[in-house]
């Protein structure tokens, strides 16, 4: 991975920085160095736009002394002889004869760098435009030591023999540039735009512009211009079509240009549908012509299941074919595809080669691409489903609509779909495939509990007694949506004990799955979702139902699942998991990621539930602020959860008017797998705002709810912050009240952790600290190191609190403090209560009143926490709280 130049500040201002430029080339510019320092040159190699004259300019900026020349070389200039070396030599060539052009050089390079001690550095750019002549004379200087070269070289034209010579011979070192891979990509986008960028969006990003810097800028640059690259909850995102920049159509029609009549007519079918199988372009358009494309580097192929596929060789050559195409040239083509061997063509271009035909409609193939569509295209899937329904396709074509609509955040329009062909089912089986699509608007779409049990109730009343699994199952998932992790358990068990059909099973796994999780029966949990993922290979469902499954099989690999990696994202603004590895469970309270695992990629709210989990707040803020954004669009299945995650942990960081914002705004709802959500969400923003007391009770409102409800990893979790944010002595008092049995280290961690706050001992505290830096909990342990040391009067505990704050500030990294978090660092928690109200702008009475205290005691406080955090007055204060 290679680092970053010029970087510009990550933050969340919403200006964008159009002219920004960012190139991540680190690793290369020190390769450069080393080999104009201690070699005779470099040839920096690279495609267009891929950043060789940016990346020769950050080497220049670091040499110690300025470049002898820089030399442009064109195609223009080819032509004549030496014409390169114009700046190097004298007006009139006619008196020197080619033999003694290169001594003529020699000589005055030596009288302009007469002061140097080492061979000046001569900068060549598009070096494989040299005329021969050039060349030859540019490689006797570098060879002869005259000159340390430094040059830019295209890698798609045949460069003079000379400038091969330079690498191929070594004497001078080649270097390829590649181009950006996703983290560069990130970086770029991030600069451009002065915050955080949605990870679909980056990869979408990444793969139209196939890497490219040039391309990717200019991407960017035109989606910021037209809007269609915009902010949403502190996250950029790509919210737009896929219309190409003119710039960029202009630069790379020219290659399209270069074909053919015979030529361009297979672009323009290859347009229609790219990847295509081989056999089907050709019958479209012909082999010479597919030929002749390739000979002009206008297409890849690659081989997959013995089929050879054509796409073109970058992705924007296909938007630059895509947009000369008219309508009427598209139905011509459309037709002439239809009637092509296609049976390696997905069921999508397939599809649209019908709607863009216009004669007719192949109703299976339309609900087929509907259903394929609906995840990754919802808008696209409503018009093959729309086109299905007008063409007669009844109900399955309504359910397909009712979804599509669903998928794209209109429950109106679903129901309205569903009531269009309510009429339509009229056997047993068809009737429960309308219940079960009413059951999941009124669950998620609407968000109403009541009214997707009454759809139940409906169901049982009209359908046979034989379909008591299906319905048990669906009921399983609503007591999972309703934070009833131990009714669903035992409805979940209930459908698995009988004979069912795979959908009952798979949603019957699904809710045991999330259910056993958190209640924090970790290897029953790895269990259900090892036989889920099993369950999922052999059955086919429909993509919400699978994408509900792979997210709770994900949190059960977070939690409990030893070496698992987070699924991707998928799907419109990548708000679906895909499909996770195998679990391997583990006794572990939250499990490292594999080594080497880059800790960027996931399911957003995957991530950010693991880092914060692990106490690094700052880095979960970015993936649950794009977590916000996904499930709010759609059905938003874990709509509560992420919201409220990213509210306790806007809070946490002292952003506390963000975090009331979007608590008034969009508080969590009564959908939400883990009960207290609310009171949770609220207890944190309490806490930011200094009351205390207040926040203890929310907290522990929070704690006992879920512990009702059987959640009793988030009832220990909701309790901990019960004693971080309140009274830790209530929060101890309200553990021994649940009594709930410690089953697992995540319980007796965050146990031992609530139970050490209340008591105050410095040993106690720093045990409980030294735990949770073990179950990999850094934050609380450097927390409950420092309430440690302030407690340690005496000094006796002083070094194994200082080796529990080094390791945990290794693991957090440069981070701010938890604003939320009284007891962060060496303050006391007074001292913090003290110093928030205090950065809120009350004066030393209203802090003394709020906290009865004298205005004195107040005054003491405030002067202690400015000599322990190195400040000075108030406003330094509020700078950093």
């Amino acid at each position: 991975m290679t680092d970053v130049i010029i970087r510009a500040p990550r933050s969340t201002v919403t200006e964008p920085n159009r002219s920004a430029t960012l190139v991540a080339r680190r690793a290369e510019v020190n390769r450069a160095l080393h080999g104009l320092q201690f070699g005779a040159g470099v040839l920096v190699v690279g495609e267009a736009g891929i950043g060789k004259t940016a990346l020769a300019a950050a080497v220049i900026d670091q040499l110690s002394a300025p470049p002898l020349a820089r030399l442009v070389a064109t195609a223009a200039g080819r032509s004549i002889p030496f014409g390169a070396l114009s700046s190097l030599l004298p007006l009139d060539l006619t008196a020197i004869h080619p033999a003694l052009v290169v001594q003529q050089l020699t000589a005055q390079v030596r009288r302009t760098a007469r002061s140097g001690r080492v061979p000046p550095v001569l900068v060549v750019d598009d070096a494989q435009l040299l005329d021969p002549q050039s060349a030859a004379a540019l490689l006797t200087l570098v060879t002869t030591g005259t000159v340390r070269m430094l040059a830019t070289v295209r890698s798609d034209p045949q460069p003079p023999d000379a400038v091969t010579a330079l690498w191929k011979e070594r004497l001078v070192e080649r270097i390829d540039l590649a181009p950006f891979d996703r983290v560069a990509t990130r970086e770029l986008l991030e600069t451009m735009t002065g915050g955080p960028v949605a990870s679909g969006t980056v990869e979408m990003l990444w793969s139209r512009s196939g890497g490219n810097p040039l391309y990717l800028t200019e991407l960017a640059r035109y989606g910021l211009e037209r809007g269609a690259l915009t902010q949403r909850a502190g996250v950029w995102w790509w919210i737009g079509g896929t219309s190409l920049p003119p710039r960029l159509g202009e630069l790379l029609q020219g290659r399209l240009a270069a074909a053919s009549t015979a030529g361009s007519a297979a672009i323009d079918v290859l347009a229609m549908g790219e990847p295509l199988p081989y056999e089907t372009l050709a019958a479209v358009a012909g082999e010479d012509a597919i030929l002749e494309l390739d000979r002009l580097g206008l297409v890849s192929a690659d081989k997959a299941g013995g089929v050879l596929r054509l796409r073109f060789a970058h992705p924007l050559l296909h938007a630059v074919a895509e947009r000369r195409l008219s309508a009427p040239l598209r139905r011509v083509l459309a037709s002439r595809l239809r009637r092509a061997p296609a049976q390696h063509v997905d069921v999508i271009r397939r599809a649209g080669w019908e709607e863009a035909a216009g004669d007719g409609v192949d109703l299976d193939l339309m609900l087929h691409a509907a259903d394929a569509a609906l995840i990754h295209d919802p808008a696209a899937a409503a018009g093959f489903a729309e086109r299905a329904l007008d063409a007669g396709g009844g109900l399955q074509a309504g359910l397909k609509l009712a979804a599509a609509r669903s998928e794209q955040g209109q429950p109106d329009l679903a129901g309205a779909a569903l009531t269009r062909v309510a009429a339509d089912a009229t056997t047993d089986h068809q009737r429960l495939q309308l219940f079960t699509a009413e059951f999941g608007l009124a669950l998620w779409g609407r968000r109403n509990v009541r009214q997707a049990r009454q759809v139940l109730d409906r169901a049982r009343s009209t359908l046979p007694v034989s379909y008591r699994p299906e319905l048990l199952a669906a009921e399983a998932l609503a007591a999972l949506y309703s934070g009833a992790c131990d009714e669903a358990i035992t409805l979940a068990r209930a459908v698995l004990d009988e004979p069912s059909s795979p959908e009952a099973r798979i949603k019957a796994l699904t809710a045991l799955t999330g259910a056993l999780t958190f209640s924090d029966r970790g290897p029953e949990a790895v269990g259900a979702a090892q036989r889920l993922l099993d369950e999922l290979g052999r059955s086919r469902v429909a993509a919400p139902s699978a994408g509900l499954a792979h997210a709770l099989i994900g949190v059960t690999g977070l939690f409990f699942g030893a070496a698992f990696r987070l699924p991707p994202s998928v799907g419109r603004l990548g708000r679906w998991p895909g499909s996770p590895q195998q679990l391997e469970g583990s006794d572990e309270a939250l499990p490292a990621p594999p080594p080497g695992e880059p800790t960027d990629l996931g399911w957003p709210l995957l991530v950010g539930l693991r880092r914060h989990f692990q106490g690094d707040l700052l880095g979960a803020l970015g993936p649950l602020r794009e977590a916000y954004v996904q499930q709010h669009a759609g059905e938003g299945l874990f709509r509560s959860e992420a919201t409220a995650e990213l509210i306790v942990v806007l809070a946490e960081l002292g952003r506390r008017e963000e975090a009331a914002r979007l608590l008034a705004e969009h508080p969590p709802d009564q959908i939400a797998i883990v009960p207290g959500l609310l009171p949770w969400a609220s207890a944190a923003v309490a806490a930011a705002d200094g009351r205390r007391a207040v926040a203890g009770d929310l907290a522990a409102r929070a704690a006992r709810a879920a512990a009702a409800r059987g959640a009793a990893a988030m009832a220990l979790n909701f309790l901990t912050d019960a004693a971080r944010w309140g009274d830790p002595r209530r929060a101890a008092a309200v553990l021994a009240e649940l009594a709930q049995p410690l089953t697992s280290d995540l319980q007796r961690a965050r146990a031992v952790d609530i139970a050490a706050r209340g008591s105050g001992s410095p040993s106690r505290l720093l045990e409980a600290a030294e735990i949770q830096l073990m179950a990999g909990f850094s934050r609380h342990a450097l927390e409950l190191a420092g309430l440690a040391r302030t407690a340690d009067s005496t000094g006796r505990y002083g070094r194994r609190v200082t080796a529990v704050q080094r390791q945990a500030q290794q693991r957090l990294g440069d981070q701010a403090p938890s604003a939320a978090t009284p007891s962060a660092g060496p303050l006391t928690q007074r001292e913090s209560e003290v110093a928030r109200l205090a950065a809120r702008g009350l004066s030393d009475r209203q802090i003394a009143e709020e906290l009865v205290l004298s205005v004195r005691t107040v005054q003491s406080h405030l002067a202690s926490t400015y000599r322990k955090l190195g400040i000075r007055s108030r406003s330094e204060l509020a700078g950093i709280t």
